[in-house]
């Protein structure tokens, strides 16, 4: 009993080692697949916020143009 639990505690040991070398490349594969997905979420909200930002200043609500505050008021009033 005492010479089968030497082999025993070795394989434990062999199948630590091995059980760590194939799992350090899958969670560093997960770690890389997961901040993919965090930058490219990121990327798109980045280019929603741009969009909108760029639909904002292309359809103004105050216009700050001299000639067009001048002018507010006098349309249809042409002769």
């Amino acid at each position: 009993m005492v010479r089968g639990t030497a082999p025993t505690a070795t394989l434990l040991k062999v199948t630590r080692v091995t059980t760590a070398l194939t799992s350090l490349p899958l969670l560093l594969l997960s770690c890389a697949v997961h901040m993919r997905h965090v930058v490219r979420m990121r990327m798109e909200r980045i280019e929603i916020a741009r969009r909108l930002s760029q639909k904002r200043t292309s359809y103004p609500v105050h216009n700050d143009n001299p000639e067009v505050k001048r002018n507010r008021g006098q349309v249809g009033m042409e002769k």
